[in-house]
């Protein structure tokens, strides 16, 4: 049981990973911990590895005391952060947590007091980060910070093709509930036709969800990468899109699902169909093969999936040829050139935070926007 002048050690997170530890370009290296808050206080002391010698020397690290700055407040914890700036491109670091009553400090290994820290003799078990790799380093471009986003799921924005409604398309509805199957029709002309009105709110970039072809209406389990979806039209009304859009001063994103496809996407219906003997069998992730066609969620693990659903198989990402794909995909729709390197390192996704993640492709007139 927890004395009641100690600090809330349960509270108290960080570890070196890409969300809490990481590298903003190649000079700046971005220290994030969380705490409970009975911690007013947050220094970190940090330094080179190597300043005090290589283990076996007398001489001990000491590094550089600096406060950490207040982040947000999260509803059990508060978000401390601050930029470092690393000389030799590598850092050793651990915390210092100050309450109002007691000061702890934080290794990897755990918390020490300050009596315990000064002891001769005692290893430190510091963090630390042995090199801010470039290749680890998330290169959004530098015009992506400034923009006033304003995303848009299509089928629920505006159908600017209303006499084009089909049987499946809900009348449009100000009340009542909204169920995932509804189809409204709403589409990129619908969209087109509204830009004027988006540029009056003062927005300067629009964030598609999913537009590729696919057999629902969020668009996350695509079908056809190479075509956009025909409930939200064609490429000549995205091109003209784009264009009034830029003329407007507004950016574009799309939200490429590369994480995962949908059932009938033509390499998951050759792996449905051939089993272990196809050619695609690698670009998945299969554990069962006796039981790949059953109808039902993945708990099973007979197959990995996003959110357990059979209808979105994940597709394995550290594959070449998945990445050449995605990489000729990307290439055939861009004059440009597209860094497979980046590219194969922006798609590592983990089984544990499966998810979909955004490739952003500006472009003006077919041309790369760096």
């Amino acid at each position: 049981m927890r004395e009641e002048n100690e600090m809330e050690f349960s509270g108290v997170y960080h570890k070196t990973s890409e969300q809490m530890s990481y590298a903003l370009d190649e000079d700046r290296l971005i220290v994030n911990i969380k705490t409970g808050y009975d911690v007013k206080q947050v220094f970190i002391h940090y330094g080179d590895p190597y300043e005090a010698g290589i283990l076996g020397g007398k001489e001990k690290w000491i590094g550089k005391r600096e406060e950490m700055i207040y982040k947000k407040r999260l509803p059990y914890q508060i978000w401390w952060t601050t930029t470092l700036l690393p000389e030799y491109k590598r850092c050793k670091y651990y915390f210092e947590l100050r309450t109002e009553k007691e000061v702890w400090y934080y290794f990897e290994d755990g918390f020490l007091t300050e009596e315990q820290l000064r002891m001769d003799g005692r290893m430190q078990q510091c963090f630390i980060v042995p090199w801010m790799n470039p290749s680890d380093i998330n290169r959004t471009p530098a015009w992506v910070n400034d923009t006033i986003w304003y995303q848009i799921f299509p089928d629920r924005f505006c159908n600017g093709t209303p006499e084009k409604n089909g049987d499946d398309i809900t009348p449009w509805r100000n009340h009542g509930t909204v169920t995932n199957q509804e189809k409204f029709g709403g589409n990129l002309e619908g969209i087109r036709q509204r830009l004027s009105y988006l540029q009056n709110l003062g927005i300067t970039g629009i964030y598609f969800n999913p537009i590729m072809e696919a057999e629902s209406n969020h668009k996350y389990d695509t079908t056809d990468y190479t075509k956009i979806d025909p409930a939200f039209g064609d490429e000549e009304t995205m091109k003209a899109l784009c264009m009034e859009a830029h003329e407007k001063g507004i950016r574009i994103m799309v939200d490429a699902v590369f994480n995962h496809c949908g059932r009938k996407f033509a390499p998951w219906i050759d792996v449905l169909e051939h089993g272990k003997d196809s050619c695609y069998a690698d670009w998945f992730m299969v554990e069962d093969w006796e039981q790949i066609g059953k109808r039902a969620d993945t708990r099973d693990r007979r197959f990995y999936s996003f959110a357990f659903a059979d209808t979105m198989p994940k597709l394995n990402t550290n594959n070449e040829e998945v990445i050449e794909y995605f990489c000729k995909v990307c290439g055939e729709k861009i004059t440009g050139k597209v860094e497979k390197g980046v590219f194969g390192a922006d798609m590592k996704v983990s089984l544990l935070n499966d998810g979909p993640f955004t490739i952003i492709l500006e472009c003006r007139n077919g041309e790369i926007i760096p």
